[in-house]
Formats: structure tokens, C-alpha cells, sequence
């Protein structure tokens, strides 16, 4: 989330963020919000019940998600299902597996700069943000959580 609150610093009004999760950052996150004087630009909301969660993939301009410690995240499916393009970083991990660049989502360098201007792209052309969603959604079409345990266990029983 640090890079994600160092991008929207360089990018103007309106762009905006809403966290969602929990964590030890937590504090961090929040008083570097403050620094980079963020205001109600960067809002973290906690823990959500999942209506609520699915409630905002489906406004939101594009997702980011850039793990640092996660083989196999949720919510870069999640995403996709909502019908949502994902920014994430070339050292991500698990959403490498599944984000495109240009076809899915975008895949930057994980600085502000590159995060930046990704969101950019995907925020001044709506249409672009929806082609990438759309077909992020038909990407994870025949997915379930048998795959997803296959994926995970190489086949292991």
C-alpha cells in the first residue's frame, strides 16, 4: 500500500484510493497518508463485510494489488470477476500469474512514478480500464476452487 499512497501523491484530484484490510502497517499507512498530505484522497476503511468490498470493486476506476508476501491472492480474482482491470508490479508474485500487461491489467516497476502512470492510463480512458476488465473476467471464466487447489498443490491429492 505504500507505493499505492506515494502514486496518488503524483496524481491530482480526484483520483483517490480506499484501503480496505487490516494489518500491523496500518498505523504506518495511515500517518504516511498524512505526510504525503493525502487528506480524504486516501480513506482506509478496515475490515468489510464482502457485500460492501464487492459494493466498491465495482466503482472503482482499477485495483491495485501488489503483495509482497502472497503466493496466491484473492483479490486480484476477485477483481476480475467484478470485471475490473488490476495494477500491479513486476515483483508481485501470485497476480503475475494471472494479469496480462495490456490485456488483463497493467504491470509496472514497483515505483510511485510507474504506479502513477498507470493509474493514470487506466483512469483518463474509461474505456481502456472496461476493454482490460472485460476480458480479466473471461480470463478467469472457467476457474473454481478445484483449480484453485490443484494450482496450489501441483495435483497432490
Amino acid at each position: 500500500v505504500d507505493p499505492l499512497l506515494r502514486a496518488l501523491a503524483l496524481l491530482p484530484p480526484p483520483c483517490e484510493a480506499r484501503i480496505v484490510g487490516e494489518g500491523p502497517e496500518g498505523p504506518a499507512l495511515e500517518a504516511l497518508a498524512r505526510e504525503l498530505g493525502l487528506g480524504p484522497r486516501a480513506r482506509f476503511l478496515g475490515r468489510l463485510p464482502d457485500a460492501d468490498v464487492r459494493d466498491l470493486y465495482a466503482r472503482a476506476g482499477a485495483v491495485f494489488y501488489a503483495p509482497w508476501d502472497e503466493d496466491y491472492g484473492l483479490v486480484t480474482l476477485e477483481a476480475f470477476q467484478s470485471g475490473r482491470a488490476l495494477v500491479t508490479t513486476t515483483d508481485a508474485g501470485g497476480p503475475l500469474e494471472f494479469v496480462a500487461d495490456g490485456a488483463t491489467g497493467l504491470v509496472t516497476e514497483p515505483q510511485p512514478e510507474a504506479l502513477a502512470a498507470a493509474l493514470r492510463c487506466l483512469l483518463e480512458d474509461p474505456g481502456l480500464a472496461r476493454r482490460l476488465g472485460a476480458t480479466a473476467r473471461e480470463s478467469i471464466a472457467g476457474l473454481s476452487w478445484d483449480a484453485v487447489i490443484e494450482a496450489l498443490t501441483g495435483g497432490a491429492p
